[in-house]
């Protein structure tokens, strides 16, 4: 049974997404739940982190085999050393240019009313992988109530952007298709919200080769993992201007409010906009081994509490059926 809806992008031009004027209605991407979490103890057993399979898309550069991971699958992360320094600060420009951060960047999307932006990571020579509220929004409105959905028509990547210094250095590229968990897009479920979109090569070729690389994908994260996030804070005084942000915080375990595929919470209030940055574990700049993503920015509960997606095996089907629809596409 397919877990996935492929979503096609009609414009896949740079200038469709100038196309709306950014002042008429203009906002971040962001979930917020207005209710109270319930964090505590994981109650599925933990498995021992490993890499997605092979033939995903692993960077040779990159891939770890697991059995020499440097994660742990139990235990508190405040229990462990050394512990990661307390950063909640813009990347140096000087850094964008590097991996992994020349693998994050901006995502500006174009809806049928609106644009909005959010972040995303290179996953493969030509995909990147993102949250689906930044593709599919399930929209209630606040007098009458009723809810709607709005499919994004063009979405556009600027991987290492930065607005304040040197813009898209590396270049854009526009999406075509996408692959979406079909309950983040029937039933608007926060567990399943991830996409792994395709983009279109630009002439500078590929994506990854553009940038350098691209990050493998870890399953199976420890809930209690000192985290690194990663993401385009939206800004309102500054919002032409976005700059990658990183945010250190230690795991604040599972909300155990779900019944199943526990998402996994943080303490760490993170900017709007930030949907689908990608999160690290232990993350260390000159260690490679610590460059797979394990989660990623997904929906905040009152602006406190930060939440990834459980990596796990729903993000594995997920990325088998995009990779079987990438074989159908290129026959």
């Amino acid at each position: 049974m397919s877990i996935a809806a492929r979503i096609d992008f009609p414009d896949t031009s740079n200038a469709a997404l100038h196309s709306i004027e950014r002042e008429v209605d203009f906002r971040p991407s962001i979930l917020d739940l207005q209710t109270d979490p319930v964090i505590e103890e994981p109650t599925i057993k933990q498995r021992p982190t490993e890499t997605l399979s092979e033939g995903l898309i692993l960077s040779p550069l990159l891939d770890v085999p697991s059995s020499e991971t440097p994660f742990h699958s139990s235990g508190r992360a405040a229990e462990r050393t050394p512990a990661l320094d307390p950063i909640d600060a813009n990347v140096p420009e000087t850094a964008l240019t590097r991996l992994p951060y020349a693998c994050i960047g901006q995502l500006v999307m174009n809806f049928p009313r609106h644009q909005s932006v959010g972040s995303a990571f290179a996953i493969a020579p030509d995909a990147i992988m993102t949250v689906g509220h930044n593709l599919v929004e399930h929209i209630k409105d606040r007098r009458t109530g009723a809810r709607r959905t709005e499919t994004a028509k063009a979405v556009r990547f600027s991987p290492g952007y930065n607005g304040l210094g040197h813009g898209a250095k590396f270049g854009t590229w526009t999406a075509d298709w996408a692959m979406v968990c079909i309950d983040w897009v029937n039933a608007s479920d926060h567990r399943y919200d991830m996409a792994i979109v395709h983009m279109k090569r630009n002439s500078s070729g590929s994506l990854s080769e553009t940038i350098g690389g691209h990050l493998p994908l870890g399953l199976y994260p420890d809930y209690y993992s000192q985290w690194s996030l990663f993401g385009y804070p939206f800004i309102a005084s500054s919002n032409d201007n976005p700059q990658m942000r990183q945010v250190n915080s230690v795991g604040a375990g599972a909300d155990t409010s779900w019944p199943k595929d526990q998402p996994v919470a943080t303490r760490s209030t993170v900017f709007r906009a930030m949907s689908g940055g990608p999160w690290f574990s232990n993350f260390d700049p000159k260690n490679p081994d610590t460059f797979r993503v394990l989660g990623m920015n997904t929906y905040t509960r009152k602006f406190v509490y930060q939440y990834s997606v459980y990596f796990g095996d729903m993000l594995r089907a997920l990325a088998e059926e995009y990779k079987s629809e990438l074989a159908r596409a290129s026959a």
